[in-house]
């Protein structure tokens, strides 16, 4: 019995081999395989590479694995030799097209030695299989190979025209045929230039980005991380992710995966409270200015409730801030008046898209103008982020920037510039920084920010060893699932906080709170960049 068992194990595994053997070559069809006759040669083209993109290390982000293939003439043993490989219809097909004297292309699992008639070659892939920066690098059209989204699109024909191919040329007789006993000759025509567009992504810190929001279960939604001195984009995610590879599978997803949500516009909740506390100190208004708050406000017969029913008592603007109190701040708008908080907004990016790219660029959102604010109740609910009010996460994260700068709008960025064959990078010019607030508001507002995430809603946002200031948000969408309204929740910040590095805007559709659902994806956003820039693991 025990002997049976084993033969029985043994024939399973055998099946399993051999249907793995099966499946590991895959016969090419694509124009790019197809053949041409030049003179005394014939030539397979095999691959065409498109031009490269690079992080700001000059690490590739595309074009970086390669797959085995193997270019099959039909001379030799090579019909004998590819029976180890291919079965049923593949090797039927394959047997037809050498018979009729075609030159072949397959794509192996397993490189295949080079024998007459067998030509082992490595291509580049495009796209790898866990591709890093998805939706911002975009996909091609699978037909015409041309950039249909991201910065394919937008830099089709930079690609295009520092593309390369590999090719593989036979020495044919007078009729055409493959001569049995001649050199094959693998060319590469500019396949393996270096020239391409360097981006100022980090791809660790993308790398790390993105597997934070996978381990934070980001399963809708964004993280934007800014370089906190220029402005420029270090890593940008998009949830939910797809494969570049097969985009097919993905065009009647009702969860929309092929959109950048780093670009799209959401409604923004608490995390525009920075404004309104930035409009009022730039009004001369005290950061002592208080509030008491009771658990509600009435305003224009409206009521106005805080999170906390009870309420939180009296406040002043680095507590009201902190304890992210919708009271105090209804109560601080109607002072501040509704003028200097859209002025200030502006100032700071709201309302306006920003070109990240060459063509690709952010929702402009909304920022309402003085007639959509018609009412004291209409400035209430901007004074928490609601109402009218939209902005995408490059937005919020340029917000924030101005304060982690030092007062400055820096105007985001993900194109550091063009490499050429030999490396040498040639710097494209960015927009210079805008002037936004003094020193002296500057420090009151990194102040709440930081007595925020040290003592506020914000508390599981401070990464172990370090300071952070951040800023929480669960924001109103004003549409219902199964009759349950449906929140945005929010963290945007930056860390260290004495000496700002890097702004990170995280968001989540459809999510409990900013508190729980974003703050810790951004404290392990910032605990692991910080082992990696140390030489940690």
């Amino acid at each position: 019995m025990f002997y049976k068992r084993i033969a029985a194990t043994y024939t399973v595994m055998i099946f399993i081999l051999g249907f793995l053997c099966v499946n590991i070559v895959t016969i090419i069809n694509s124009p790019a395989a197809e053949a041409s006759q030049q003179n005394n040669r014939r030539v397979l083209e095999v691959s065409e590479k498109r031009g490269n993109i690079y992080d700001c290390n000059l690490n590739l982000l595309v074009n970086e694995e390669k797959y085995n293939a193997a270019a099959v003439a039909p001379i030799g043993e090579s019909a004998s030799i590819m029976k180890n490989y291919l079965s049923g219809e593949d090797y039927s097909n394959l047997i037809s097209r050498l018979s009729k004297g075609e030159l072949v292309l397959v794509k192996t699992g397993e490189k295949i030695e080079d024998s007459e008639g067998i030509t082992s070659l490595s291509p580049y892939l495009r796209y790898g299989e866990n591709q890093l920066l998805a939706h911002t690098i975009g996909y091609l059209d699978t037909g015409s190979g041309n950039g249909v989204s991201g910065l394919e699109k937008s830099y089709d024909e930079y690609f295009t025209e520092n593309s390369g191919t590999l090719s593989v040329a036979y020495y044919v007789d007078a009729v055409g045929r493959i001569l049995s006993g001649g050199e094959d000759e693998i060319i590469y025509d500019g396949y393996n230039n270096n020239s391409g567009l360097v981006l100022t992504i980090d791809k660790e810190i993308q790398r790390i980005a993105e597997e934070c929001a996978d381990e934070g279960k980001l399963d809708k939604g964004s993280i934007v991380i800014l370089d906190a001195e220029n402005g420029k984009i270090k890593a940008m995610v998009s949830r939910p992710n797809f494969n570049p590879n097969e985009i097919e599978n993905y065009l009647n997803d009702e969860n929309s995966p092929l959109i950048n949500r780093s670009l799209t516009e959401y409604s923004v909740g608490s995390v525009f409270k920075l404004v309104v506390c930035a409009a009022a100190l730039e009004a001369g208004i005290s950061p002592n200015f208080t509030h008491d708050c009771t658990g509600q406000i009435e305003v224009d017969g409206i009521v106005f409730h805080c999170h906390k029913l009870s309420g939180h008592g009296v406040l002043d603007m680095k507590s009201g801030f902190a304890l992210s109190c919708n009271t105090y701040f209804i109560s601080l708008a109607q002072k501040v008046g509704k003028e200097k908080i859209l002025e200030t907004a502006e100032k700071m990016g709201f309302g306006t898209s920003v070109d990240i790219a060459h063509s690709l660029s952010c929702d402009a959102g909304y920022l309402p103008s003085l007639n959509d604010i018609a009412t004291s109740g209409d400035l209430a609910n901007l004074s928490f982020g609601q109402g009218k009010l939209m902005a995408s996460p490059v937005q919020i994260a340029a917000a924030f920037l101005t304060v982690a700068s030092g007062g400055n709008y820096c105007y985001p960025t993900i194109v550091e510039g063009f490499a050429d064959e030999n490396m040498n990078v040639t710097h494209s010019e960015q927009k210079p920084p805008t002037p936004v607030f003094n020193e002296k508001i500057v420090k009151q507002l990194q102040s709440f920010l930081k007595y925020s995430v040290d003592y506020g809603g914000g508390t599981l946002a401070k990464p172990e060893g370090s300071t952070a200031g951040g800023k929480t948000a669960t924001a109103q969408t004003g549409w219902y699932k199964n009759g349950v309204e449906v929140y945005h929740a929010w963290f945007a910040g930056y860390y260290p906080a004495d000496d700002p590095k890097y702004v990170i805007a995280i968001l989540k559709e459809e999510g409990d709170g900013g508190s729980t659902d974003c703050a810790p994806i951004f404290r392990d956003i910032a605990e692991k960049i910080e082992a990696y820039e140390s030489g940690g693991d």
